[in-house]
């Protein structure tokens, strides 16, 4: 009997390569895989924690962009000017305000907007001289120009009811917002009577004419032995002329009898009234031996002169006031 051959299969074991293959494979998707969750949650915890960091607003106000700008960004901060406005008190080139404000806790990286001053916004008086109270209130407001509390007087060629003047005056250059005064006329000034002033003391003359709307002017001093001190000796007008209320009158005044070493010196004052917003009130006095004397008291519009003589008894302060402040003195 013929013996069967049996076939006996052998597996055959892989080559090695192949398996060297396999490993790297395995190694590198683990690798892969490692490193993808990895960048996931450093992307995750970056996002969240970096979005969450709070920083605290400093605060810009007053400064100029530049510098706050630095300020800002080394905070963490992002800066943005988002606009530009007039201001009556910021000067020009300098943070009126910021949003969020200084002090604040904010998310970093946020932005910061600020608003930056243009200045003083200016504006042209209006000329409203020969207008009604009504027509110089329109144009006033629609210059932006606050109207102050008016006030009256005497004007020959302006009607009653009209304006005079203003303050500042017409065509100045102001701020917006300015405060302007006007003079409503009243007509002509009344007119009042000269007193008779001469024999009686400068003191009571000046009390008389006060009462009358009228005021003392210049005021010059010579000797006379029989005179007393400080009597009036002659006035300009003289008594019983018409002169309008607010008019001035000059006096010569005793200076009584020449005492000793007494002497009198006699001066020209001249003045030009500096630059200013309508009239100044100009008032001259002299201070000597005799005391203080108002020697010159009027209103005149800037760059008028003034120019008067003026006697004192030995040396003298001469003060010249506008608007009620010194503005020059000598010693004569």
């Amino acid at each position: 009997m013929a013996e069967e051959q049996q076939e006996v299969e052998y597996e055959q074991e892989p080559a090695p390569l192949v398996g060297i293959l396999r490993t790297a494979a395995y190694t590198l998707l683990i690798l892969f895989l490692v490193g993808g969750a990895w960048w996931l949650y450093r992307s995750i915890h970056d996002a969240f924690f970096h979005a969450t960091e709070e920083v605290m607003v400093p605060r810009v106000i007053g400064k100029e962009p530049q510098e706050a700008k630095r300020i800002v960004e080394e905070t963490g901060l992002g800066f943005n000017i988002e606009s530009n406005e007039y201001h009556q008190w910021v000067p020009a080139g300098q943070i009126i305000r910021q949003e969020p404000i200084a002090g604040k806790m904010v998310k970093k990286n946020r932005v910061l907007r600020v608003v930056v001053s243009n200045g003083q916004e200016l504006v042209q008086v209006p000329d409203v001289r020969g207008k009604s109270l009504r027509e110089a209130k329109i144009l006033l407001g629609n210059a932006r120009l606050l109207f102050g509390k008016p006030q009256k007087g005497f004007a020959d060629d302006i009607p009653p009811g009209q304006v005079i003047s203003s303050s500042p005056p017409g065509n100045a250059t102001v701020s917006r917002g300015t405060s302007v005064v006007i003079k409503i006329s009243d007509g002509p000034p009344p007119k009042v009577s000269v007193p008779e002033l001469e024999g009686k003391s400068l003191t009571d003359a000046r009390k008389i004419l006060s009462d009358k709307g009228l005021r003392v002017g210049q005021v010059l001093w010579s000797w006379n032995d029989k005179i007393a001190f400080g009597t009036i000796v002659s006035q300009t007008p003289e008594a019983n002329e018409d002169l309008k209320v607010d008019s001035m009158l000059s006096f010569q005044v005793s200076a009584g009898p020449r005492k000793g070493e007494l002497f009198f010196k006699q001066s020209h004052l001249y003045f030009v009234v500096p630059p200013g917003k309508g009239k100044q009130k100009v008032k001259i006095t002299s201070t000597d031996i005799t005391g203080t004397n108002v020697v010159y008291e009027s209103d005149h519009l800037p760059g008028a002169s003034v120019q008067l003589e003026i006697a004192n008894l030995q040396d003298a302060l001469i003060e010249v006031y506008v608007n009620g402040k010194v503005v020059t003195d000598a010693k004569l």
